[in-house]
């Protein structure tokens, strides 16, 4: 029990921004195959959160790592919504930009042996701050995805 059976990862130079608040798909995503139904996945995600503000005094996003089977679509998975994920303020109103680390680890019970994959997503959290940008990847920064099939017997 508790055995690695395989570990898939890929890196990324790119970068995704967002001024929406609508849950948006990133350039971080990879792909296991379980060979067991009981198998278990840790799912390791490592990215840098750029928030640039325009005027305001603060900036805020929520990020989520989405879940597709067999290719049936993606649905959430590990669901930040609800706690803020990246919250920065200042105190007072000026364009600034900030980058903060940003990591997600946990462990999935996907029960199946087809190919699962595993995308983050993610939105700026308020209407009201047109012009701010929620970026993942920030430049020089990579980004990283690792899947570790889990031997769950």
């Amino acid at each position: 029990v508790g055995k690695i059976l395989q570990v898939q990862n890929a890196n990324f130079e790119t970068e995704t921004s967002t001024t929406s608040t609508t849950l948006a798909a990133t350039e971080i995503v990879d792909q296991i195959t379980p060979s067991s139904s009981d198998s278990k996945i840790l799912v390791i995600c490592n990215f840098i959160w750029t928030c640039t503000e325009s005027s305001g005094l603060g900036g805020r996003g929520f990020v989520e790592i989405h879940r597709q089977i067999g290719g049936g679509g993606y649905s959430g998975r590990y669901q930040d919504v609800g706690n803020v994920s990246l919250q920065i303020r200042r105190a007072t109103a000026a364009e600034w930009s900030v980058a903060i680390p940003y990591n997600i680890i946990f462990t999935d019970s996907p029960s199946t042996t087809s190919a699962v994959d595993y995308a983050v997503y993610f939105a700026h959290a308020w209407n009201n701050d047109v012009g701010d940008t929620i970026t993942t990847g920030a430049s020089a920064h990579d980004s990283s995805i690792t899947l570790m099939e889990i031997d769950g017997s």
